[in-house]
């Protein structure tokens, strides 16, 4: 790339993009990702020059598993085809479900790319009842690796409006670790005529304020979303922790052979192009519940899941016996 005076491999891109949109722009023009939008025609120039059987098949490959990762989403005004991505889940929806259900969706305020030297574990571990109830307790540990890298985008604090998404009706009983920070408008947005976009003035008039944690509650796409905010500085490491409890009892049926039985499940859902996140969980059941059937590994009276990296959507399901 003549006109920026640099060469772009697979292996410097992430640094020399970052470089040239954080710093070396041009501030009048004040485009700094104008680079990504000039390599893009020359990536595809060079895969038509290149073109092979051979590279045509890793080229599938890459966007299936972009696709199965949620680096890639879709939509589609026709209903047919966006019925086919959503079955699939390669779009941005907020996936429906009956059971348990989790999602951690981070956002970085502050501008910088510290998100790339951010790496999370989340802990998810519910406590079933014997009455049925279930008491959910969401541990999401964030570790920043930089400070030394030389790159201020990637030592700075990282500033993190962190919003996890649970099933609807969830009664949130208590938080650890967030920070409590208190925002008011720069804007007088009522005074000057601005217009409010729908979505967004839902979800403020039906927001609330846990006045113990600071907590903001409200719902968005049939889930509960408690938000917070999270502060980690470079070579830290925070915790935050959520306890919540889910607003279904898990309901025994018995049947005509004599079994009492019932199911439960759990859904993870990926936050779109992260690449950073392991997950581990686990299901604790009641002495008097038996697990007769589950789709992944179990104890006698617990489903476990051990750590692994959180690189799509995971569903785990389980058949209970009394």
């Amino acid at each position: 790339m003549d006109e920026y005076g640099i060469t772009i491999t697979s292996d410097n891109f992430i640094e020399k993009t970052q470089y040239k949109v954080e710093i070396d722009y041009d501030k009048k023009e004040n485009k700094p990702k104008k680079i990504l939008s000039d390599l893009f025609p020359l990536i595809i120039n060079k895969l038509k020059t290149d073109f092979s059987s051979e590279e045509a098949l890793k080229i599938v490959n890459v966007i299936i598993d972009g696709l199965d990762e949620r680096h890639i989403l879709l939509y589609s005004k026709n209903k047919n085809l966006e019925n086919y991505i959503t079955n699939h889940r390669w779009g941005g929806r907020v996936q429906e479900t009956d059971g348990d259900y989790l999602s951690i969706i981070n956002t970085n305020i502050n501008g910088f790319k510290t998100d790339g030297v951010v790496d999370q574990k989340i802990s998810h571990v519910s406590q079933v009842n014997e009455d049925g109830s279930i008491i959910d307790t969401v541990s999401i540990i964030r570790e920043h690796r930089g400070g030394h890298t030389g790159k201020p985008w990637w030592d700075a604090v990282n500033a993190d409006y962190m919003r996890v998404y649970v099933p609807e009706g969830s009664e949130l009983i208590s938080v650890e670790g967030q920070t409590r920070e208190i925002n008011k408008d720069r804007l007088l947005y009522d005074e000057m005529g601005f217009e409010r976009f729908k979505s967004v003035k839902q979800e403020e008039e039906n927001m609330k304020i846990d006045e113990k944690t600071g907590t903001r509650i409200y719902n968005d796409s049939n889930k509960t979303v408690f938000a917070n905010w999270v502060y980690v500085s470079p070579q830290e490491k925070v915790k935050v922790t959520y306890k919540y409890k889910l607003p279904k009892k898990i309901e025994f049926k018995k049947y005509e052979d004599g079994s009492v039985l019932a199911t439960h499940s759990l859904l993870i859902q990926k936050q779109a192009g992260d690449v950073n996140t392991k997950i581990n969980t686990k299901i604790v059941f009641p002495k008097n519940i038996n697990i007769k059937w589950s789709t992944a590994k179990s104890q006698e009276h617990a489903l476990v899941v051990s750590e692994s990296k959180l690189d799509r959507d995971y569903y785990y399901g389980v058949v209970l016996e009394k």
